[in-house]
């Protein structure tokens, strides 16, 4: 989109790699907050092993069970949003995502 002749494509191909565009981004966005709260458990867990805080702990894997979940969700939504749009490399993402769920459930 930051090409000068970007802009002299025709309006449906336009349209099309905004649209794609909207998409992966909102991928990376959920993708970037799944990991933020990932890394913010973690932490946590950490302190309240150090406290030896059981209830934070319980706490904490909760919120991991939440995650877990949400993510597997996430995934199943992202390889169909994969396997609609067209792009470079979008068939390797989906078979790494695919088989990073094997090896996680």
């Amino acid at each position: 989109m930051a090409k000068p002749d970007f802009w002299q494509r025709s309006q449906d191909e336009i349209s099309r790699i905004t649209q794609e565009r909207a998409v992966y981004k909102d991928i990376i966005d959920q993708w970037q907050r799944l990991r933020s709260r990932a890394e913010d458990a973690g932490i946590l867990a950490r302190m309240a092993r150090e406290e030896k805080d059981e209830s934070t702990l319980e706490d904490v894997e909760k919120d991991v069970n939440d995650l877990e979940k949400e993510l597997e969700g996430d995934t199943f939504l992202i390889i169909s949003i994969l396997n609609t749009v067209t792009i470079p490399y979008s068939r390797w993402i989906t078979t790494s995502l695919t088989m990073s769920m094997r090896f996680h459930t």
